[in-house]
């Protein structure tokens, strides 16, 4: 390795050992001395080696190997401006022998929107993109394990980047400062999205799985953080684990996570990022995000769009400590409609007592919600202090609890002990009927 970065320091690439056309397209390339490996070249001179020469175009596919005079030669490097300002070169394909790519190996092909690495292992590629500013499309190759610090920084128009690397090991801020607007696509092949990977692409807007069945379980620390421009981020169901800093000083708008069960988070995954944002989980993980460590750093956890939300939910105010119920809706057919009814009237005889003390029906006021397992108090931030009860339809005190004074989060969950008919009361409150079986709130 040593001799061959000393050789593509100390080329100037006068001439070329011999050439070959591969898919129409002659690539000149130089052997390795006293070895069976060969580095491409440009034509002739370092600098204009292309210039008496036709430029390759559209899509350049360099081998791994190449046979000449009956041996076969391994193609490990792309020399110092070997394609350089080859302005009608559009795509390019490196393949997996290839473990350097000299200085401006690709330097100011200005056409240049498509980049595939099929590399195992690139030791080194300084510059060797510079000025190729119409890039678009990055693509890593399912081969491709490890790879340069800061390979495509600061370019102006990357808006795809599919990641299909199976076995990702050194990947560092390969995006750093890249602003344009775009999309991560991970193949649904991929199991792990390495540490720092897309670290400060602050263009970076969304992240999407290809393949109806994503196999990623864990993301690197530090993989995303600074990503300032990503809106919505969906989280796998297949995902177990989040780095510590994986996401830490970006700004979400909602953080949706299909996993039944909370993945494994450190308390720094999410550093920096708002607590209010809006987290959206399973229908019945609730639990299991709240005891986490996401349920400890954010204070909307929600339910799935998908969830059968027909279960009722109640918007209360506290007066007095007396709980007030209003906008109830139910599902259960004719009685519960005749029920809403009767109490219409005397929600209506209750508003114009309150009138003077709740200035608007805004979305200050908590919420209750209940999934049949678990009672789910929002805003409960509010209620600190507040004594929570359920009775039994016989009776019989089921649930004591007091939302602590120092409740860190906007939820308070209760895990309900059974299934069966409930009377929720606030301290000294209106008595709330709750019937989970019918999944009917009165």
């Amino acid at each position: 390795m040593l001799f061959l970065f000393s050789f593509l320091v100390a080329s100037t690439a006068s001439g070329f050992d011999f050439k070959k056309n591969i898919g129409g397209k002659t690539i000149y390339f130089t052997v390795l001395p006293g070895d069976s490996t060969v580095v491409v070249v440009a034509p002739g001179d370092s600098v204009g080696g292309w210039n008496a020469v036709p430029k390759p175009a559209d899509r350049l596919v360099i081998p791994s190997s190449v046979q000449y005079d009956g041996n076969r030669y391994q193609v490990v490097a792309v020399d110092d401006n070997a394609f350089l300002e080859c302005d009608r070169l559009k795509a390019v394909t490196i393949p997996v022998s290839v473990s350097v790519l000299g200085n401006n190996a690709f330097g100011h092909c200005t056409s240049l929107t498509s980049i595939t690495l099929e590399c195992d292992s690139l030791a080194k590629a300084y510059n060797a993109f510079a000025g190729c500013d119409a890039v678009d499309t990055i693509v890593l190759a399912p081969s491709t394990r490890k790879m340069p610090a800061f390979l495509f920084s600061e370019m102006k128009s990357v808006g795809n980047v599919v990641l299909r690397s199976q076995h990702p090991e050194t990947m560092r801020n390969l995006f750093f400062g890249c602003r344009a607007q775009a999309v991560l696509t991970v193949d649904a092949s991929v199991a792990t999205i390495p540490e720092f990977f897309c670290y400060n692409f602050t263009g970076l807007s969304s992240i999407v799985y290809d393949g109806p069945a994503p196999s990623l379980t864990a993301i690197g620390q530090y993989a995303f953080v600074g990503c300032t421009s990503l809106a919505d981020i969906v989280f796998p169901s297949s995902l177990k684990h989040i780095g510590s800093g994986a996401f830490a000083h970006c700004t979400p708008r909602t953080l949706f996570f299909l996993s039944p069960l909370a993945p494994q988070t450190s308390g720094s995954s999410f550093a920096g990022v708002d607590r209010s944002t809006a987290v959206v989980v399973p229908c019945a993980s609730l639990v299991s995000y709240a005891t986490s460590a996401i349920g400890r750093h954010f204070e909307q956890l929600d339910y799935s769009d998908s969830c059968d939300d027909s279960i009722s939910r109640l918007k209360i105010i506290y007066i007095h400590d007396t709980v007030i119920v209003r906008d109830t809706v139910f599902v259960v057919g004719d009685g519960a409609q005749r029920f809403a009814a009767q109490q219409q009237s005397k929600r209506h005889e209750a508003q114009n007592d309150i009138e003077e003390t709740v200035a608007d029906d805004g979305d200050d006021e908590p919420w209750i919600f209940i999934d049949g397992k678990t009672l789910r108090i929002a805003r409960a931030t509010q209620m600190r202090g507040v004594g929570v009860r359920l009775f039994d339809e016989k009776g019989r005190l089921v649930v004591d609890e007091r939302i602590p004074d120092n409740q860190p989060a906007d939820n308070y969950y209760i895990r309900l002990p059974r299934r069966q008919r409930y009377f929720l009361r606030f301290d000294m409150g209106t008595p709330i009927v709750v019937d989970v079986d019918k999944q009917e709130i009165r």
